[in-house]
């Protein structure tokens, strides 16, 4: 017997690991957040994540992917960062004043 599984808009599925992703603002990821993110089977799971979380970067929720055979696989959490589009003169200057005091360059 087979199944055919149909895509959902959440959650891709690459072997036993279930793939999602989830953007957060710039704040939080330069200053850390706590998500609730979504499992497959509905229930939420608290994902802590740190400081200065990149772009990309994946958290593992261990034991929340696909079961087969007693095995079952992790879902993957990969993080998006969502940059606003526009400033107001008034954040420009204090992303200015950021960028100077932590040396980056703009």
């Amino acid at each position: 017997m087979s199944f055919q599984v149909e895509p959902d808009r959440f959650f891709t599925r690459d072997a036993m690991d279930i793939l999602c992703s989830v953007t957060i603002n710039v704040a939080q990821a330069l200053l850390g957040t706590k998500l609730k993110v979504r499992t497959l089977d509905g229930k939420h799971v608290v994902l802590r994540i740190p400081p200065g979380t990149q772009p990309g970067r994946r958290f593992r929720i261990k034991g929340q992917g696909v079961e087969k055979g007693g095995n079952r696989g992790d879902q993957l959490v990969e993080i998006g960062v969502e940059i606003p589009s526009k400033l107001t003169p008034a954040q420009e200057e204090l992303v200015r004043k950021f960028a100077e005091s932590a040396e980056l360059k703009h």
